[in-house]
């Protein structure tokens, strides 16, 4: 999906900013992907038996890499902007998260089927 995504992102990236957007676009992409990998790899392995213990796993995976991912490009590069890097973050964040979501909700539904 990571992928697919780049290659929708490339050009509107590459035309807002040159090669340096498609630079912090990939960052972005990476940044945003790598937690979702992350968290399927958690569900696939059952990593917690509580499902409330497992949203919160889910949440600080999450929400921890893209933070903190965030704050190293903001304080290492402060006169990057919106439509270079925080924006796709946010784009991607939410695309990503609604990919989890629905990858999740299709394996619980193939689940219950098989039971």
């Amino acid at each position: 999906m990571q992928g697919v995504l780049w290659v929708v992102a490339y050009w509107p990236s590459l035309w807002l900013h040159g090669r340096i957007g498609v630079l912090w676009m990939t960052g972005a992409l990476l940044l945003c992907g790598v937690p979702s990998l992350i968290n399927t790899g958690l569900a696939l392995f059952s990593v917690a038996a509580e499902p409330l213990v497992r949203v919160w796993l889910h949440m600080a995976v999450r929400v921890g890499v893209v933070f903190a991912g965030v704050l190293i490009v903001r304080s290492g590069w402060p006169q990057v902007g919106v439509s270079q890097f925080y924006g796709w973050v946010m784009g991607f964040y939410l695309v990503t998260m609604g990919f989890e979501v629905w990858t999740y909700q299709k394996a619980l539904r193939s689940g219950a089927r098989g039971k």
